[in-house]
């Protein structure tokens, strides 16, 4: 990916020590990331108060989560940084001994150093963030239980001619199994993908509107799309359509087909079956939410981010985007006008951050 390196001016000469280079890095990152933290503190704080207002919140306890989310966030850091100044060590012909070199790196030069404390409030605001989001989340069935899935399985139908999506897809990939596991590997890959569509632009991208316009559209869009639209139009998905009492259910020969796919379940499957066990137990733990698709919205809003970079890292994206579609469908977890609504959504939002973060920085000019 090629992007501009953040600028960070600071002395590097021998006689100042490290801690004060890193508190200045780290006071200079907090600046420069202004829009995205203060962003990021309105929102945690609404939800916060939000739900301790009502009267059968749940709390399901994530503060595990949270202190493995900070630990692995900050090692993603490190190794990117690390593998970066390894990269441009070896463009210069200075990495004819590996080990020694990544030694040299990280014990003698400051350079990794002074750009991870640069991003540490911006890193360490999005685990944070996504505390509270998931939190949240796991009280939707509790604000507004599950209603909206049969409008939504026949506004499917209406719009794609008489048919489900999933039909339209299925001569197709009812013929092959690696098809199917293609589409389980990349939708599980997504994953790993947000984490460093959050880590890599924070970390190589020079402060600025741009910046700050991509990762204001990424909270944004977890907190309108997957808070606000998700309360409003709550609703559980294909695969659990059935579970949910509804008759007749249109989803039940994918799912038995599915089934029939592996002697093993399909780590899909398995998936679905344990969300559904903790939605159960009502622990306020609760992962299942369709509308709006987060996996698409994402998907939709990374391809935008990669053609704004450059046509080849768009290309990857979009490809990756279209298999989260189609699976999204296939593997029963969404229904089409889940991403339909989620594109519309990030299109709004990317618009309304960019100018945001451009009258923001206008004002507040973005130091160095």
């Amino acid at each position: 990916m090629k992007v501009s390196q953040p600028v960070i001016s600071l002395s590097t000469n021998k006689s100042t020590g490290i801690f004060p280079l890193l508190f200045q890095s780290f006071k200079t990152g907090a600046k420069q990331h202004s829009l995205i933290l203060i962003t990021i503190t309105i929102i945690i704080a609404c939800q916060f108060l939000f739900l301790r207002t009502q009267p059968n919140f749940l709390s399901a306890g994530y503060w595990d989560y949270l202190s493995t989310a900070f630990k692995s966030t900050l090692i993603f850091a490190f190794l990117i940084l690390l593998i970066q100044q390894f990269y441009l060590a070896h463009k210069m012909g200075s990495a004819s001994q590996p080990t020694r070199t990544i030694i040299r790196i990280v014990l003698k030069e400051k350079t990794v150093w002074i750009k991870l404390a640069n991003a540490l409030p911006t890193l360490l605001a999005f685990p944070t963030f996504m505390f509270f989001f998931a939190e949240t989340k796991g009280n939707i069935p509790i604000l507004n239980p599950f209603s909206w899935d049969q409008y939504f399985a026949n506004l499917d139908k209406a719009i794609h001619f008489g048919s489900h999506p999933w039909e339209w897809l299925h001569p197709v990939l009812s013929q092959s199994k690696p098809l199917v596991m293609l589409l389980q590997l990349n939708y599980n890959l997504w994953f790993i993908i947000v984490s460093l569509m959050w880590i890599i632009p924070l970390l190589m991208m020079r402060a600025g509107p741009k910046k700050s316009a991509f990762l204001v559209t990424t909270i944004l869009t977890w907190t309108i799309g997957g808070v606000v639209f998700a309360i409003m139009l709550s609703s559980a998905g294909p695969a659990f359509y059935g579970k949910l009492g509804i008759q007749p259910n249109p989803y039940e020969p994918l799912l038995h087909h599915l089934q029939q796919l592996s002697q093993t379940p399909l780590f899909v499957l398995q998936k679905q079956s344990q969300l559904w066990l903790l939605f159960q137990e009502n622990s306020g733990f609760n992962a299942i939410s369709a509308m709006p698709s987060m996996h698409n919205a994402m998907a939709f809003l990374f391809i935008l981010f990669g053609y704004s970079i450059n046509r080849i890292l768009g290309h990857v994206l979009l490809a990756h985007a279209v298999l989260i579609f189609i699976g999204s469908i296939y593997l029963a977890w969404h229904y089409a006008v889940d991403t339909y609504v989620s594109i519309a959504l990030v299109l709004v939002l990317w618009s309304f951050s960019h100018y945001v973060a451009n009258k923001w920085h206008a004002k507040f000019p973005t130091p160095s």
